[in-house]
């Protein structure tokens, strides 16, 4: 597995400059963990279209919500000119501040690579929209157990996934 000199992952692709620049937003999935560069699809997709530059924006763990936030960032620095998110089951559960996702988290991995923050998203009220907020995930409640008559029920994370999945769509047609 190979970084970039753009500090992500290498997507071998053939001599040359222009063409549209595709960004693929993702986790693990899409980062091609355990892969080696030429078998990521992200390398596929390279392979297929040569016209393009095909920018792997995969990173592990990560939710839509996360991936939404690089997308906006790369779309300021005109890095990318489409898109195309990776997205599975468990991407739902990391949109929103789930108790039992954020206590993985309180690893101490996570604390030696300085993540202090989660991102989630906050549905406005009556379909006021919503926003991303960042939660402080070294919290003591954290440690306790009981978490599941709290939890949201399935149609509100889906709600959420939906919600991000708009705004995505939304920032792409600006």
């Amino acid at each position: 597995q190979s970084i970039g000199p753009d500090g992500w992952r290498y997507v071998p692709r053939p001599e040359g400059e222009g063409g549209p620049n595709l960004g693929i937003y993702g986790c693990s999935f899409t980062y091609g963990t355990g892969l080696a560069d030429h078998e990521t699809y992200a390398a596929q997709l390279q392979a297929a279209l040569p016209e393009a530059r095909v920018r792997n924006r995969g990173i592990g763990g990560q939710s839509t919500v996360q991936h939404f936030l690089q997308f906006r960032r790369d779309i300021r620095d005109k890095v990318v000119d489409a898109a195309i998110f990776g997205i599975f089951s468990d991407h739902r559960f990391r949109n929103i501040p789930h108790p039992k996702r954020m206590v993985d988290f309180l690893d101490e991995e996570w604390s030696h690579l300085g993540v202090e923050h989660v991102p989630v998203l906050r549905q406005g009220r009556n379909d006021d929209g919503h926003e991303v907020i960042y939660v402080p995930i070294w919290q003591p409640a954290l440690q306790g157990a009981g978490f599941d008559a709290f939890l949201p029920d399935d149609h509100m994370i889906d709600a959420a996934t939906l919600t991000m999945l708009d705004e995505i769509r939304a920032l792409g047609n600006t």
